[in-house]
């Protein structure tokens, strides 16, 4: 059965990217098109985005929804051309270039709740047919608290559509005071602990967590420890109430992208059984990056600079890494803070540490394809990329056992090399020491060259690719269809009598 899917998100790669969203949103769409799936993607029309577009065509047919006259639906694709994308445009999206979420201070840009609250609207809108006849979406697929919103006007609406929610970092929940309830034309029985409010203060997220028909997040480690207090940021208790309808389905890798064989930004390409061109990988990183001592092991981390990433323990543990037989280079940006103690270290240990602030895709294919190691010290980790890229490049990542990262990567233990299936190494503790213990751990490994290459290899063979999770998701879309369409009552509705919390549906809710 070929399904209608709408996808809605804030990201997607490459028309718009600040992390792992887009290109966790790109990958799948890709792969379910690939399945025979009708999927459409609607994403703002940013002003980045259009500037980086030959055209970007009107969609003449779209009919605006009550509320958001003077809004327009632009078309264009995901390269190279197989999923078709409907570009959101309103004030404060194509008129706004920059980061797509803060101020030039790094605060939440102004009205950021409005505009993400008229795309949770078009979305609806399309979805049920009323703003683009002669398409409709069986389901729609919600991408992070951007897309939150969608199931609660899905409701009020009472759109027929099926929602799937994911969860791609609960750390991110989108949170607005109240009077953002009366300006998002959400009605007052929505102001309750069980809905929307949230410690005095209305919740994106938690539209999507009590209201999608399904729950998902991007691997099954996460989908296990959000269900605790440690991991839950608040919302473990919403979350264990709905554990029933909820899925960890782990996030894929672009394989065409990521391609040690034929990437085109690294200076050599190698494959599994002709290795040597990682090596000129390493001695061209060297001299890019100004690193000394080529026979060295080379240690990437790429990524935000942020407390969830660990970058506070990585920086305490600087003094005693400089001091071991390695090279350390980072990508990435993030807390102003991290940046400038990061670049004050690099003029402390030239020649030892390179840190190149910023993001910058290319620089991050020659890292991962140079270095022996990816370090991966977050104190939690949704899914992760940047290891299952390390492992298709033959670089060995050291991780923190959290979340897709504990799925992806398999310890370097005694019984794991003997058994041969070893693909990293791990440590528990988000501290400092166990970040030097675990790359002590490693260098030892390294110095053994045979194991090495036995590791290296062993990570090269894993493969995670995006046409698993397809399959995943396409079998799940087919579960929620089916027993939503076996609820003779239909999708839940507002109260008839007065707006008053403690009479509204949500206490029918599980």
């Amino acid at each position: 059965m070929r399904l209608r899917v709408l996808f809605v998100a804030s990201e997607c790669s490459p028309l718009m990217k600040t992390g792992g969203l887009g290109d966790a949103v790109a990958g799948l769409a890709r792969a379910l098109r690939r399945t025979g799936h009708d999927l459409r993607v609607l994403m703002p029309a940013y002003a980045d985005t259009l500037a980086g577009l030959e055209a970007s065509p009107e969609v003449a047919q779209y009919r605006p929804p009550p509320g958001l006259a003077g809004t327009r639906l632009l078309g264009t694709c995901l390269p190279p051309g197989e999923v078709p994308v409907w570009l959101f445009d309103m004030p404060g999206f194509s008129d706004r270039p920059g980061n797509p979420y803060s101020d030039d201070s790094g605060g939440s840009a102004a009205g950021i709740h409005l505009r993400f609250g008229a795309l949770c609207r078009a979305a609806v809108a399309i979805a049920g047919g009323g703003a683009l006849p002669g398409w409709r979406a069986d389901l729609i697929h919600c991408h992070d608290w951007h897309t939150g919103l969608v199931p609660v006007y899905a409701l009020l609406e009472r759109v027929a559509a099926a929602t799937v929610f994911t969860v791609h970092n609960l750390g991110y929940q989108g949170l607005f005071p109240f009077a953002a309830l009366e300006q998002l034309q959400l009605p007052p029985w929505l102001w309750h602990y069980r809905a929307l409010e949230y410690h005095g203060d209305l919740s994106f997220i938690k539209g999507g967590l009590c209201f999608a028909d399904y729950l998902t997040t991007v691997s099954p480690g996460y989908a296990r420890e959000i269900l605790t207090p440690a991991y839950g940021e608040g919302l473990d208790g919403v979350l264990r109430e709905r554990q029933g309808a909820l899925a960890g389905i782990l996030n894929g890798l672009d394989t065409a992208i990521w391609d040690p064989r034929r990437d085109p930004c690294l200076s050599a390409r190698y494959s599994p059984a002709r290795i040597a061109g990682k090596r000129r990988c390493r001695e061209a990183l060297c001299d890019e990056m100004g690193l000394e001592g080529r026979g060295q092991p080379v240690v990437a981390v790429i990524g935000r600079l942020a407390h969830q990433k660990g970058t506070d323990l990585l920086i305490e543990a600087l003094p005693v890494l400089m001091t071991k037989p390695l090279r350390l280079v980072v990508l990435g940006s993030g807390e102003p803070e991290y940046e400038k103690i990061l670049k004050e270290a690099q003029a402390h240990w030239p020649g030892r540490l390179a840190v190149h602030i910023g993001h910058d895709e290319a620089l991050a294919h020659r890292m991962i394809a140079a270095a022996d190691m990816v370090l991966m010290p977050s104190r939690f980790e949704p899914c992760g990329l940047v290891q299952m890229q390390a492992l298709r490049y033959g670089t060995v990542p050291v991780v923190r056992r959290s979340g897709g990262l504990a799925d992806t990567v398999i310890d370097a233990t005694a019984e794991n090399l003997d058994g041969g299936t070893a693909t990293g190494l791990c440590f528990d503790e988000p501290s400092a020491r166990a970040i030097i213990g675990a790359l002590h751990r490693a260098l030892a490994l390294y110095r053994d060259r045979k194991t090495w290459r036995a590791l290296r290899r062993r990570g090269m063979e894993q493969n995670f690719r995006w046409d698993d999770s397809a399959e995943s998701y396409d079998r799940l879309y087919r579960q929620v269809l089916s027993e939503r369409g076996a609820i003779s009552s239909g999708p839940l509705s507002p109260p008839s009598g007065p707006d008053d919390a403690r009479t509204s549906p949500i206490d029918t809710l599980p």
